[in-house]
């Protein structure tokens, strides 16, 4: 994602999530995050810090480190695949504006094992439902020698009892490809990978389903931290190539059929500032309207498990004061009208592989309840019922 992508996530989120993990070499690792922390407050607290302040975000480290820099010390030692370029900077920046790391969520156990058996599960089936064709054959060999290979890469590594890490996945996709010598202990990333692939000869629709590849790796390593945490991964199909495969690791695969007609909808038009505008706002009077955001997503999502007259009013009230109060405190300047539209269905619908048709992150995720990310969808996923309702969302507007 572009940085002004990362940066509307991150406002998004805090305006709707009950609150967020952040897995510890993510901390040193993101240039976004890097980026976000030393410039977008002017020189102040950025939203992340002050997040992490107020424990909207909690950390899942993986070594019983007192401080940010002794967590980087450790994951250096621990040989995690990534340069961590800016690491000592961002870690005491982080030690100055957070203070000490408290009451961390302990690292889960089998991490590895359970992405490496999810990665199998969801890659070396058969092809999932709505795939764009020739990826599917395509990836193939990445599929299968590329698996095995980065499990034996993964084994060596220190305090890995078994299962793939990614950083060895992506070692392994270069030297199955014949562009990275596995001698080379040098820490490498998918992008770099992906130049040495164009530069020696590789066709576009052969990188295409590289880049796909990465996707799946990078999408099923979120939802691998999420399963085991019990919570949702952040970024969910970031194309719709990689919806099909998301939903087999969410679900078990898309699901076929057409829909029963609307038992209920919701339609509401209120005006709100553009993400632009969102951005600009000062980090604690983002922390300020979560309350409203939070109170919104509840009452939305009431009204998709339960679809009636009652619910829907309350959704309807909930986003009149969500918007009330961010007009509030941005002034009626850049304001855009906004249609938000749901339609409740009572079937079990081809969820993640169809929502790219109707939840884009173009139509203002902030009012949709993150559906730009897949909220929306992967809360049907998650829910297990047997009487399935679906919502589709559109706007009117772009929210540029």
């Amino acid at each position: 994602m572009t940085y002004e992508d990362f940066e509307t996530s991150l406002i998004h989120g805090i305006l709707f999530e009950p609150g967020f993990y952040i897995v510890d070499a993510y901390l040193f690792a993101s240039d976004h995050l890097r980026r976000h922390i030393f410039e977008s407050a002017g020189g102040g607290v950025s939203l992340f810090e002050l997040a992490m302040q107020e424990n909207v975000i909690t950390l899942i480290s993986r070594a019983p480190a007192s401080g940010f820099p002794q967590l980087l010390q450790a994951l250096r030692e621990m040989q995690i695949q990534s340069p961590f370029l800016q690491g000592d900077q961002i870690a005491y920046r982080l030690a100055s504006s957070v203070g000490p790391i408290v009451n961390p969520t302990v690292w889960p156990t089998a991490m590895g094992e359970r992405y490496g058996a999810l990665l199998r599960r969801c890659l070396r089936g058969g092809e999932p439902f709505g795939l764009a064709p020739g990826v599917w054959q395509g990836t193939e060999m990445l599929r299968h020698e590329a698996l095995d290979v980065a499990e034996e890469l993964s084994s060596r590594r220190p305090g890995v009892s078994g299962g793939i890490r990614r950083g060895e996945l992506i070692r392994a996709v270069g030297a199955e490809l014949g562009v990275f010598d596995l001698r080379d202990q040098a820490v490498t990333n998918r992008f770099l990978i992906i130049d040495r692939l164009a530069s020696a000869g590789y066709s576009p629709e052969q990188l295409v389903c590289f880049e796909s590849f990465f996707d799946w790796a990078d999408q099923l390593h979120h939802v691998n931290y999420a399963k085991v945490l019990g919570a949702r991964a952040s970024v969910i199909g970031t194309g719709v190539r990689d919806l099909p495969v998301i939903q087999t690791a969410l679900y078990g695969g898309a699901r076929r059929g057409m829909m029963s007609s609307p038992s209920d909808r919701l339609d509401v038009e209120v005006r709100v500032p553009g993400a632009r505008t969102l951005r600009g706002m000062a980090p604690r009077t983002i922390l300020e309207l979560r309350n409203y955001g939070i109170d919104w997503r509840s009452s939305v999502m009431r009204f998709i498990e339960s679809p009636g007259v009652e619910s829907r009013h309350a959704a309807e009230r909930a986003l009149e004061r969500f918007s009330k109060n961010l007009r509030g405190v941005t002034g009626q300047d850049s304001l855009t009208p906004a249609n938000f539209k749901a339609f409740a269905f009572k079937a079990a619908p081809a969820l993640l592989a169809t929502a790219v048709d109707v939840i884009t992150p173009s139509i203002g995720p902030y009012l949709t309840t993150v559906a730009g990310t897949g909220y929306i969808a992967y809360q049907y996923v998650t829910k297990n019922r047997t009487g399935k309702v679906r919502v589709q969302v559109c706007s009117e507007s772009n929210f540029s």
